[in-house]
């Protein structure tokens, strides 16, 4: 259920309220609490059981795996703004329902040895994709869920990925995609890089997500506005951050903090809306 229309929201800033939070005024500076090493993601606490549908996910994830790449078409007209570029591409990866995007500067390290990288390649854009929800009570469907929601958040990811750096090579400009699976770049350094995550208690952690997360990104010389990373958060901007009313409340049209208005408490079976209260007769009508 939804509180507050989100008729004036921008399609590019996307179902978070990404916007409200403080960031670091470079979009080349280092992120707070990056260390030698970037931390893991969020594991998963399910672990698969003998009919988990993970398996079949592979299949997919391999056919993705081999798109990562192709030819470029000619430089085709548009925008030479860089703000124009992101927000149409974030636009665009809000449609296709990724969870969170955001473009960055590819810093340096962040590039790994082998035939994926593209050290030509100074920008990215960088993707969040969720791991759905388990309200860890049995039910239609979740043998064949739990414990493959890393595998299908990856899947996802890799999906979004592949289909963006197809879009801008259309446009006429060189770009990669990065899966979970296939990559030449580090996702985690990019993420922190392009404000989407932050380093917190050893892992890496999304805003405003409370569950794990995989993460994708395409690579490109296409130039693009960046973001800069996080600023450092203290303990009241931390809890300011999960209590805010705004966010609880879904205020502006973003999604609710508040897991009722989101559906949460409703069996995984019977989906987020109400279908069940809606009247049915015996023939068409």
């Amino acid at each position: 259920m939804k509180l507050f229309s989100n008729r004036n929201r921008r399609v590019d800033q996307g179902p978070y309220p990404l916007e409200r939070l403080p960031r670091l005024s470079d979009p080349r500076a280092r992120p707070p609490g990056l260390g030698a090493e970037v931390p893991p993601l969020p594991g998963e606490r399910m672990r698969p059981g003998p009919v988990a549908a993970g398996p079949a996910f592979e299949v997919y994830a391999d056919l993705f795996d081999q798109q990562v790449d192709g030819d470029v078409a000619p430089v085709a007209p548009i925008p030479d703004d860089p703000v124009e570029r992101s927000r149409n591409l974030l636009a665009g990866l809000y449609f296709l329902d990724a969870d969170m995007a955001g473009c960055s500067v590819v810093p340096p390290g962040a590039w790994r040895e082998g035939p994926d990288a593209g050290p030509d390649h100074r920008f990215a854009v960088v993707i969040v994709s969720a791991f759905t929800r388990g309200d860890g009570r049995p039910g239609p469907g979740t043998e064949w869920v739990d414990g493959t929601r890393r595998a299908a958040a990856e899947l996802r990811a890799a999906e979004l990925a592949v289909i963006t750096a197809s879009y801008i090579r259309n446009l006429g400009f060189g770009a990669r995609a990065h899966t979970p699976t296939r990559s030449g770049v580090d996702l985690g350094r990019l993420a922190l890089q392009a404000g989407l995550a932050r380093v917190t208690g050893g892992e890496l952690r999304a805003p405003f997500l409370r569950r794990g997360f995989a993460l994708s990104a395409v690579t490109t010389d296409m130039e693009v506005q960046p973001q800069a990373p996080l600023a450092r958060r203290g303990r009241l901007t931390s809890l300011w951050e999960r209590l805010d009313p705004r966010w609880l409340s879904g205020w502006g049209g973003t999604r609710a903090g508040w897991g009722r208005l989101e559906g949460e408490h409703r069996p995984l079976a019977s989906g987020r809306y109400p279908m069940e209260r809606i009247r049915r007769v015996d023939e068409p009508t």
